[in-house]
């Protein structure tokens, strides 16, 4: 294909092949995830994501897994049903405690306590009990701090509900 495009322009114009997505999803700009081809050789395809939940650290390792493997399954069966039985496997797993406590956790970078306009988002939550119990604890800026929200009242603040690995369980 790049020879065909490249032969329809004048000289020195060239394109060259850098990858196909087949299939593929482009969510915006800078966002997309499909099977990648890199080169016209390849046969079996690589899945690649960019900026999406996949590869984020922002979100937990558990939703990034979830989403890899149900993208997968798209992209392999092209089957909706079969995108939701896998679903509906991982959401039993994670009701039947079958998923690694790590997997859950969150994770943030850690920009300095005075950084922070306020203190009622949970990362901040979380080094301010932590400090309370062991003043040396503060982390270094620009270490991520994990944590994991739990289950509480409907009316609680989400501060309220991150605990981190050291907090009282």
């Amino acid at each position: 294909m790049a020879e065909y495009v490249s032969n329809l322009n004048p000289q020195p114009v060239k394109l060259k092949f850098e990858k196909v997505y087949h299939p593929c999803f482009l969510q915006s700009k800078k966002r997309y995830v499909g099977y990648m081809f890199s080169n016209e050789g390849q046969i079996l395809p690589k899945f690649d994501s960019k900026g999406i939940e996949t590869i984020r650290r922002d979100f937990c390792p558990l939703a990034s897994k979830a989403l890899k493997k149900c993208l997968k399954v798209l992209f392999d069966t092209k089957d909706i049903s079969k995108v939701k039985e896998k679903f509906q496997k991982i959401c039993t797993n994670l009701n039947c405690a079958n998923i690694r406590l790590n997997d859950l956790f969150l994770s943030k970078i850690y920009r300095g306590y005075d950084s922070y306009k306020h203190d009622r988002n949970p990362l901040t939550e979380i080094i301010k009990n932590n400090v309370l119990r062991d003043p040396n604890y503060e982390p270094n800026v620009g270490d991520r701090v994990p944590y994991v929200i739990v289950s509480g009242s409907p009316k609680s603040v989400l501060a309220s509900l991150a605990k981190s690995r050291i907090s009282d369980k």
